[in-house]
């Protein structure tokens, strides 16, 4: 220091503190603290500002070297990038609230296409199958176990596949495969990893259900008609209601079609083809109360109404046109094997 302006904006205390222009940089010698920003830093370095803010920047790449700026701002501790010329690249890649612990990672002032990897977790070096993921530890009996993890793991020896696992643990012991979901689509369960064991399908819903005789539809009209499904994997619960208004003048066998699924036809020409249902009520049929059945049709949406005889009480027999009436009504569920 060789002028006196420079001696001005260095000042020592019988302390033996240190301080440079005041408070822009303040070094406590009892307390072994440095403060910038602030002449009363409370932790081995402290930095005030509005907001304080830490600049690193990556001096050897090119005339653009990028910087990471780490600022805390309004309540909240966040990470940015910058350019060289201190204009905003992109704006909250990671924030903490630090009132409430809330974290969000992402650009939200930025296009869409600069937000679509908010959070990536990589594989890590010396992992043969597990590439990387979120564990939940806990203590127990004074040793630390993996209580629960999501883990991106590869199911076998390509590395192209990667499943999805959930893991959980309930004793004193790391957490253990509860469910998984397959690179190939679906779920499995407790170890589980054969696709065909996986539960590839949940839906529920509505249709409408609808009267045929001989395939014909004509002169057919309904006081009303509706239906309800879920299905689960293969397996298909479908219930309906249907009410006539006029049965039509068509002769024939009587069928129900527009069932959500087809049934399944891989045991064609044997007592499983299709599915097979019994109706839980039916009415106003020509003295036929109780006395109908459902037979799904292979590789079709629709299911042929059986009648019982008396005498053997079997439902061979098709449901035909004259045993109705105009004020027929039927209401029926099945479970099948959608194709």
């Amino acid at each position: 220091m060789t002028r006196a302006r420079d001696l001005a904006a260095f000042v020592s205390n019988a302390d033996g503190d240190i301080k440079f222009d005041t408070d822009t940089l303040f070094i406590d010698s009892s307390a072994n603290r440095v403060g910038i920003g602030t002449t009363t830093p409370d932790r081995s370095l402290h930095i005030a500002g509005n907001p304080g803010m830490i600049v690193l920047e990556d001096t050897g790449g090119s005339t653009d070297d990028k910087r990471a700026a780490l600022f805390a701002d309004s309540g909240a501790f966040e990470i940015a990038s910058k350019n060289d010329d201190d204009s905003t690249r992109l704006n909250d890649i990671f924030v903490a609230d630090l009132g409430t612990g809330a974290i969000r990672m992402g650009d939200t002032g930025g296009t869409s296409t600069s937000r679509q990897k908010s959070f990536i977790i990589s594989h890590q070096t010396g992992q043969s199958s597990e590439y990387g993921g979120l564990e939940f530890f806990r203590a127990h009996e004074n040793s630390q176990k993996v209580g629960a993890s999501i883990m991106h793991v590869r199911p076998g020896s390509s590395l192209d596949d990667s499943d999805m696992v959930f893991k959980t643990s309930s004793t004193n012991a790391n957490a253990t495969e509860r469910m998984r979901i397959l690179h190939s689509g679906g779920l499995t369960f407790n170890g589980d990893t054969a696709a065909a064991n996986a539960l590839n399908d949940y839906e529920e819903g509505t249709w409408t259900p609808a009267l045929t005789v001989a395939g014909d539809t004509s002169g057919i009209t309904y006081v009303s008609r509706s239906g309800a499904y879920v299905k689960i994997g293969e397996l298909v619960y479908a219930e309906g209601d249907i009410q006539l208004l006029n049965k039509g003048s068509n002769s024939g066998s009587v069928k129900i079609d527009d069932f959500p699924f087809n049934f399944d036809d891989r045991t064609a020409g044997t007592s499983l083809d299709g599915g097979a249902g019994v109706c839980a009520f039916q009415s106003n049929g020509s003295g036929i109360h109780g006395n109908i059945g459902l037979i799904g049709s292979g590789g079709n949406d629709f299911a042929d109404l059986r009648i019982a005889t008396v005498s053997g009480g079997d439902i061979s027999n098709a449901l035909q046109a004259s045993n109705l009436n105009n004020s027929f009504s039927i209401r029926f569920s099945i479970t099948y094997r959608a194709a």
